[in-house]
């Protein structure tokens, strides 16, 4: 079940593509997106999740307007209801707390008591997911949800890196957790969480030991893919994103390739060296480094 699940989630991960796009492109992609199943959706089961302190419920039992009310669940994982007293909903799921209420109900009370359960407000076992993707915000935990589902309902965008970072607490509900938003290596050494990055290109190539089960309180940061640029004589001059083992010679091609008046061996790059911005010359077949800009220059007849 889980690779199966698994499989149908990454479907809808978005693949990013570097090539520019025109309006009418951007559009005629997005709809086949949206037929292929690549648009945000709403994976997130509530039915499975399991109450906690601080959720908010609504009940609703039918005929009985004075029994309809919304509650706040205790500390201690319970609350109190008319006529039936201290309920106990920790860890029980919607349907099942249905099930309790109506069995109270029952005893004496109420013939035959129909009873709704829904989670006004989750606040007990939550992930936020912030980012790179079209739908940041919390999502409540529900049953065994793992990075992949939760991504599919958030809607990773096309210029997302392939390496998304967890940030999960030490200690439940303590401490701060770290900023990666600049995702530094100083943020990963950070001693209040522990920081988990995750793969999706494995995950798409079928490693589930990557798609990591979320825990409540994960946080889960989706940078903005590493980008290039590529100037000169090619012919789509701009910024693109670069893709595991890139090279110099594929990253032109992403570019729309040489036009006719470059020269190939006139290829230089501009990258970070030792804190300086250095222009060097580069074999075509080198790997792409973030932030490269790639110059190729023109013939000289």
């Amino acid at each position: 079940m889980l690779i199966v699940a698994t499989l149908v989630a990454t479907a809808w991960l978005a693949v990013p593509s570097p090539r520019p796009q025109s309006q009418s492109q951007s559009q005629a992609e997005s709809e086949a997106r949206e037929s292929a199943g690549f648009e945000p959706r709403t994976l997130i089961r509530t039915s499975d999740y399991e109450i906690g302190p601080d959720d908010i419920l609504r009940i609703s039992v039918l005929d009985h307007d004075n029994l309809s009310l919304s509650v706040l669940v205790q500390s201690d994982g319970g609350f109190i209801f008319p006529l039936v007293g201290r309920i106990q909903a920790q860890d029980l799921t919607p349907r099942q707390l249905e099930a309790r209420l109506a069995e109270a109900l029952a005893q004496g009370l109420i013939r035959d008591p129909q009873v709704t359960v829904t989670i006004e407000e989750f606040r007990s076992k939550t992930v936020l997911v912030m980012g790179e993707v079209t739908h940041p915000g919390p999502y409540p935990l529900s049953g065994s949800m793992r990075i992949v589902d939760v991504l599919a309902a958030a809607g990773m965008h096309s210029g997302a890196a392939q390496e998304v970072i967890i940030i999960r607490p030490r200690m439940p509900g303590g401490g701060p957790v770290p900023d990666v938003t600049s995702h530094t290596d100083a943020a990963i050494e950070e001693p209040d969480a522990h920081i988990l990055k995750v793969d999706i290109h494995a995950i798409q190539g079928g490693d589930l030991d990557q798609n990591i089960r979320l825990q409540p309180g994960d946080k889960i940061f989706v940078p903005p893919a590493p980008k290039y640029y590529a100037l000169g004589e090619v012919r789509s001059p701009g910024a693109y994103t670069i893709t595991p083992g890139m090279t110099i010679r594929e990253a032109i091609t992403v570019a729309g390739g040489f036009t006719e008046d470059a020269s190939q061996g006139r290829t230089r790059v501009i990258r970070a060296l030792g804190g300086e911005k250095k222009e060097i010359k580069i074999d075509l077949d080198a790997l792409v480094r973030e932030g490269d800009t790639i110059v190729v220059k023109g013939s000289f007849f």
